[in-house]
């Protein structure tokens, strides 16, 4: 996932949102594409000045390199 300035992303086309709450506490808004139902991004109530960006849906994900790894105490062991 991509982190943004919630401020600069615009979404264009119809979107279908999911809220849950997470383990922290925090709201999750997940905002899924509604003609096909693929995930595009997601932001938490604990931190509303970013959007998270699936990179799967950017036309070319490659341009971007991960920064840091998350989640990583609750990780499946083949995951590394």
């Amino acid at each position: 996932m991509l982190g943004v300035p919630a401020e600069v992303l615009k979404v264009d086309g119809h979107m279908k949102f999911c809220e849950s709450r997470a383990n922290s506490g925090n709201v999750v808004t997940r905002g899924f594409c509604s003609n096909c139902g693929g995930r595009v991004f997601a932001k938490s109530s604990g931190y509303p000045t970013i959007i998270e960006i699936y990179a799967g849906t950017l036309d070319d994900p490659s341009i971007f390199k991960p920064a840091e790894d998350i989640y990583t105490s609750s990780a499946q062991p083949w995951a590394s």
